[in-house]
């Protein structure tokens, strides 16, 4: 995310609690999901992404899903990640 910010990106993150808060610090426009979740997910899909990144979160699919935009999902190396199933989430099919 700070590559894509020095490449001049806008660049915003969901986070609750404790990581929201390291990364505002940081200096990352940051949607708080702690708080009111329809109201972060008015201000996400306001945002209008030009693509939605995620590391498997409910949240990112749903945003990517409401707009129409592509899912880009990261696993961290875990073993067992299915991608299969963020298409799905996004195509609205089970």
């Amino acid at each position: 995310a700070e590559e894509l910010l020095r490449l001049g990106h806008d660049v915003r993150l969901a986070a609750a609690g404790r990581p929201a808060r390291i990364l505002r610090r940081r200096g990352f426009e940051v949607i708080d999901l702690a708080c009111d979740v329809k109201k972060a997910l008015e201000r996400a899909t306001l945002f209008r992404p030009d693509v939605v990144v995620t590391d498997g979160s409910f949240f990112a699919c749903l945003v990517a899903r409401l707009t129409g935009v592509p899912l880009l999902p990261i696993d961290h190396g875990k073993r067992g990640a299915r991608v299969g199933s963020y298409s799905r989430a996004i195509r609205g099919s089970s």
